[in-house]
């Protein structure tokens, strides 16, 4: 905590020297002082070292160097954020994605080209980005939405999020977050253009659409489309209704991975942990030549879902390298490809020698010559 204050207390000094004069410094100090008391009560009327009238003719008169001001709130951000390494895996960078609008009633003349009707609401609209890591939540940067025939709210978000430090995405993972005003399909495309993943707020009428798609008036074909048999498998693996109340499914509540659709883009792609590694996507078998005197060269490549289990496919790889004609004498293959049944079937079968190490006993109370065989076929 002394370390943080320390910092801000840097921040702070270093902000009122780009202060032209003395008294613009005393009007910053006096705004920084209603926020950081963080009572809820940020407005000049609250101040009791300047008067309203003195930080509105600072705010909206004085001649003061805000861009330097950002620029330098925002290195210290950054160093700060950069600063929070822990021990283990790369933390998550979680970015905020939020559409906030300012209503306005009266007549704005000077605002007129940013006063715009959004979702009901009169007033300016900002798409404003937040940065989350650890215990820090920082406001990164916002962009104003221009009304009719200008860049979208989502187009704005994507800009915001293409604007972010490259010594940020690649000292973090990147984690998207974003509310129902951006769940919409160029948004989600954005992101995954981005390769970044994403947690995005859905309207909560799916299960109303599907009602109507699956009532008996309702045209079959319409039930037989692709996108619809997606999108009902999502709904029912995500989400459950309570007194009609749609409810998030909870970790255990959810179909294993071999069966839960991550993306509706790519239903087929599963989510795997290997070792320390997570994935959504594939897994991708690769069979080469390793012959000291001869070039290397892929014989074989097999795709599969991620949940796919390795030793699922050793008989699998072996089927079809005998129907190319590119069987190996000997077969070279890590733990997860081993198992009894292989060890026997690819000599039977192939006619070749599988090697490679035995999968260790991990059970806890294993009886001593279940123990003796497996260090006997290990050496």
């Amino acid at each position: 905590m002394k370390t943080i204050l320390t910092h801000a207390q840097t921040l702070v000094y270093t902000l009122l020297n780009l202060m032209p004069t003395a008294h613009q410094g005393d009007s910053l100090q006096a705004v920084l002082g209603l926020f950081l008391q963080a009572d809820g009560r940020p407005l000049p009327a609250y101040s009791t070292i300047k008067s309203p009238s003195a930080l509105s003719r600072f705010f909206n008169e004085y001649d003061w160097p805000t861009r330097a001001v950002i620029r330098q709130v925002r290195q210290e951000m950054l160093q700060q954020l950069l600063r929070y390494q822990p021990k283990g895996r790369r933390p998550w960078l979680q970015v905020i994605i939020d559409l906030t609008t300012l209503e306005k009633c009266g007549k704005f003349t000077a605002f007129k080209h940013l006063i715009h009707v959004l979702h009901g609401k009169r007033g300016l609209h900002l798409v404003v980005l937040y940065l989350v890591v650890g215990p820090f939540r920082f406001p990164w940067g916002f962009r104003v939405w221009r009304g009719k025939n200008s860049q979208t709210p989502v187009q704005l978000a994507l800009r915001l999020i293409d604007s972010l430090p490259a010594s940020l995405t690649q000292a973090f993972r990147v984690m998207i977050l974003v509310d129902t005003a951006f769940g919409s399909v160029p948004c989600l495309k954005g992101v995954r253009k981005r390769r970044y993943a994403a947690i995005v707020g859905v309207r909560c009428d799916g299960h109303q659409l599907l009602s109507a798609i699956y009532d008996e008036k309702t045209a079959k074909p319409l039930r037989q489309l692709p996108c619809v048999e997606i999108l009902r498998r999502v709904w029912v693996q995500q989400y459950y209704q309570e007194a009609g109340v749609v409810q998030w499914r909870t970790t255990d509540n959810l179909p294993p991975n071999k069966q839960l659709i991550f993306s509706p883009y790519d239903p087929e792609a599963r989510n795997r942990t290997k070792r320390e590694m997570n994935w959504t996507g594939y897994t991708v078998h690769l069979t080469e030549t390793c012959d000291s005197d001869k070039p290397h060269l892929i014989t074989h490549v097999e795709t599969t879902p991620a949940t796919t289990g390795d030793v699922e496919m050793t008989g699998v790889i072996h089927q079809a390298l005998a129907d190319q004609d590119l069987l190996p004498g000997q077969h070279l293959v890590d733990t997860a490809y081993v198992d009894a049944q292989h060890l026997l079937s690819s000599q039977v079968d192939y006619d070749l020698d599988l090697v490679g190490p035995v999968p260790s006993d991990t059970r806890k109370a294993s009886p001593s010559w279940s123990r003796f065989w497996s260090v006997l076929f290990s050496n």
